[in-house]
């Protein structure tokens, strides 16, 4: 199960961005359990607020969105709710909150098929071993969508992921890299927009891997998901633009030009 909350807020003194603005919408969640006590231990992911500008006044609104998953996930929303109260520099507005429900992973043939998708990516980076990864892995992109889609309900197919990675590559797009302060001293690079993926997969490893995609969106990808790295604008399966050695393939119940 996925709790998302969506918070309007009214800053109440005059606030200046010098930080990336998902830090801002951390800072919100992160400001509203501090002042109840509480340090989050729960799996979330904070959305970049739309239309921030480098200096709020006091009197200007901000929207977040925020997704909790896993066992506490109710619990971490409800808690929330009484956090913002707490907060000393905004106070909410409104606040929306909705579940998502993870549903029974897809089957189908063993027929081997052509499958290619496009990601538009908000800024992303990955780990390994300590490391920053700030360019475009289909292989970590799989892992981490399956990974969090195993901490949000009570399917584990680490195995399943294992095997899809090793049949993916990246083929094209438009990444930008960057680096994004997140303190005043620390910068994190991180790629951003629409990475192209192809692969020749069975058929179910297509279908689970679009059933997994379709949950990015709410859990994102990637590193630190708390501070707004990671999101997902849109997932979008199309038969694969150039001459391929199996039939193209898109999700069950779509076309090419559904996104």
């Amino acid at each position: 199960m996925i709790v998302v909350a969506s918070i309007e807020l009214m800053l109440t003194r005059l606030t200046k961005l010098r930080v990336w603005k998902g830090v801002i919408g951390a800072k919100v969640i992160y400001d509203a359990f501090k002042g109840i006590g509480l340090e989050p231990t729960f799996s979330f992911k904070v959305s970049i607020p739309e239309k921030l500008k480098p200096e709020l006044k006091e009197g200007s609104r901000m929207k977040v969105t925020a997704s909790f998953w896993g066992p506490e996930a109710e619990e971490a929303v409800s808690m929330l709710v009484t956090g913002l109260s707490t907060l000393n520099w905004a106070v909410p507005v409104a606040m929306k909150v909705s579940e998502v429900e993870i549903k029974e992973p897809p089957s189908g043939s063993d027929e081997p098929v052509a499958t290619f998708f496009l990601i538009d990516h908000g800024p992303t980076f990955y780990r390994f071993h300590g490391a920053w990864v700030p360019l475009p892995s289909a292989r970590r992109l799989v892992l981490s969508a399956f990974k969090r889609i195993s901490e949000a309900s009570e399917y584990n197919m680490k195995d399943e992921a294992e095997r899809i990675a090793g049949k993916l590559e990246v083929v094209g797009g438009k990444p930008k890299f960057a680096k994004y302060r997140i303190h005043m001293g620390e910068e994190v690079p991180a790629f951003s927009g629409i990475v192209k993926y192809y692969g020749v997969l069975e058929e179910r490893e297509a279908e689970l891997l679009a059933w997994a995609l379709s949950y990015a969106p709410y859990l994102g990808l990637g590193a630190n998901p708390g501070l707004g790295f990671g999101d997902v604008k849109r997932v979008r399966f199309e038969e694969a633009p150039f001459e391929t050695p199996v039939r193209k393939w898109v999700p069950s119940g779509r076309t090419s030009s559904e996104s």
